[in-house]
C-alpha cells in the first residue's frame, strides 16, 4: 500500500517504522525544515512501553533516556514538602522510570526509519481529493501525487484534519487552562530531581532536569479564564506566561527572565480532541490530531506509540483498508478513554486559588508520601496504565 503520513513527530515516525517493517511504500511529509529538537521529557510506561517493545524501540529508547531520581514538592522558600522517588508507584508515578526528551525520541525513530521511507522536510499538504480508489494530494512544494491512504499525524492543530473534518473548534474541548514549556538555566543543582511548586491563583510550576549541563526545563500550568493569544503569536504568549511568574518568590524571577532568551518555547490551551470517528474514507487520524488528551494527562506520547502500533499492524494484516481502519478505531477506543482520564492531583484541589487552599494542599502532599494514603495513591496511579494490547503476528506485504 502506498501511504502518505503528514507529520514527522513521534506518531508519524513510529507509524512509518511499523509500515516499513510490513513492506508498505511510505512517504512522510513534514512542514519543518528539519527534525524538531529538544522538547520536554516524555515517559514510556505501562501499555506504551509494551507497544515500544513490540516495535523494537525499547533498547534504543533506553540508550537515549534521561536518568532521573524522582520529584520533590517544594514551597515558596524551596523547602521540601515531600519526596517521591522514581522507584515508587512501580515506575508509574509522577516521574516514570523510563523518560526521554521528546526530541531524542523523535531522533531514535528517525534513525531507524530514514533509510526505509521517503522523508520530505520543508513541505506540507495543501489540498486533498479522495475517491474510492485513492487520494490525490497537492503539496506546497512537491508535485501532486496519488496515494492509497493519507495519515494525519500533524498534531493538535492538524491541517489535514481541518481539510477533511472541518474547523478544530468543532472537535476541541477546553480543560480551562493553558500550559507553557520552555528551557531555562538550571536555577539550582537538580541532580536528577524534578521540583514541583503549587502557586496561588491555580498555577502549577514544574522544573525538570535536562540532558544539557546547566540547563533545565520549566513547565507552567495555569487554570482560569485567560485572554488567549493566537497560537502563533509567540511574543504575546511569552507576555502571558511572564504575568504568571510575577510573584517574586522562589525561582520565578529567574524563570521569567529566561523567557527573553529561551531557545525552546511552547504554549497552548489545555484541550482534548474528541472526534466522531478516526477515519473518513481513505484519510485517518493518528496521535494528537485524532485524540489529543492534553499535556496535563501525560498520555500524548503513550497514545501516539499505541496508535502507531495498532494502525500499522492492522494495515499490514488486512488487504481491505476500510476493515483495517475500523479495526484500528475499535482497538484504540479503550486506550483513548483511559488516556483522557486526568491523573490524580491534576484537578481543582491540586491547584487552589488561595493561600489557605495551598496550606491545605501542602498538608495533603506531606500525608500522601506516607502509608496508608500512599497505598491509595499507588493504586490510582497504576490503574491508568493497564489497558492491554492485542497480539499481532508479524506480517509483510
Amino acid at each position: 500500500m502506498k501511504v502518505l503520513i503528514s507529520g514527522a513527530g513521534i506518531a508519524g515516525l513510529a507509524l512509518a517504522h511499523v509500515l516499513a517493517d510490513g513492506g508498505h511504500d511510505v512517504t512522510v511529509v513534514e512542514i519543518a525544515p528539519t527534525l524538531r529538537p529538544g522538547g520536554q521529557l516524555v515517559d514510556i510506561r505501562g501499555t506504551s512501553r509494551d507497544a515500544a517493545a513490540r516495535m523494537g524501540l525499547l533498547e534504543p529508547i533506553r540508550d537515549a533516556q534521561l536518568a532521573q531520581q524522582g520529584m520533590r514538592y517544594v514551597d515558596d522558600r524551596g523547602r521540601t514538602l515531600a519526596e517521591l522517588g522514581v522507584e515508587m508507584f512501580g515506575g508509574n508515578g509522577p516521574v516514570a522510570d523510563l523518560e526521554i526528551l521528546r526530541g531524542d525520541l523523535t531522533r531514535v525513530l528517525f534513525d531507524i526509519t530514514a533509510d526505509r521511507v521517503d522523508l520530505r522536510f520543508g513541505d506540507t499538504i495543501t489540498a486533498l481529493e479522495q475517491d474510492d480508489g485513492g487520494v490525490d494530494v497537492t503539496f506546497e512544494e512537491a508535485a501532486a501525487e496519488r496515494f492509497d491512504l493519507v495519515v494525519a499525524a500533524d498534531g493538535l492543530h492538524s491541517p489535514v484534519r481541518r481539510m477533511v473534518w472541518g474547523p478544530e473548534t468543532d472537535y476541541v474541548r477546553s480543560l480551562g487552562g493553558v500550559m507553557s514549556f520552555f528551557d531555562v538555566p538550571e536555577p539550582e543543582p537538580l541532580d536528577g530531581w524534578s521540583l514541583m511548586n503549587i502557586l496561588p491563583g491555580r498555577r502549577m510550576l514544574l522544573i525538570r532536569p535536562d540532558t544539557a549541563p546547566g540547563r533545565a526545563k520549566a513547565i507552567l500550568t495555569w487554570f482560569g479564564d485567560h485572554q488567549l493569544p493566537h497560537y502563533r503569536d509567540v511574543e504575546a504568549q511569552k507576555a502571558l506566561v511572564k504575568s504568571g511568574l510575577a510573584d517574586g518568590v522562589w525561582h520565578l524571577p529567574a524563570l521569567a527572565d529566561a523567557l527573553d532568551t529561551t531557545t525552546e518555547f511552547y504554549f497552548d490551551s489545555l484541550v482534548q480532541v474528541h472526534m466522531p470517528e478516526l477515519a473518513r474514507g481513505r484519510v485517518v487520524l493518528l496521535g494528537d490530531a485524532g485524540y489529543c488528551a492534553s499535556p496535563l494527562s501525560g498520555q500524548g506520547t503513550a497514545l501516539a506509540l499505541i496508535g502507531a502500533y495498532l494502525l500499522g499492524n492492522e494495515l499490514s494484516r488486512r488487504s481491505d483498508h476500510a476493515a483495517a481502519l475500523r479495526a484500528y478505531e475499535d482497538a484504540m477506543a479503550p486506550h483513548i478513554t483511559a488516556g483522557r482520564e486526568l491523573p490524580p492531583g491534576s484537578g481543582s484541589f491540586a491547584t487552589p486559588k488561595s493561600r489557605m487552599g495551598i496550606r491545605v494542599l501542602h498538608a495533603y502532599i506531606r500525608a500522601s508520601a506516607r502509608r496508608p494514603l500512599l497505598t491509595l495513591v499507588e493504586k490510582a496511579m497504576s490503574s491508568q496504565h493497564d489497558v492491554p494490547l492485542p497480539e499481532y503476528d508479524r506480517v509483510s506485504v
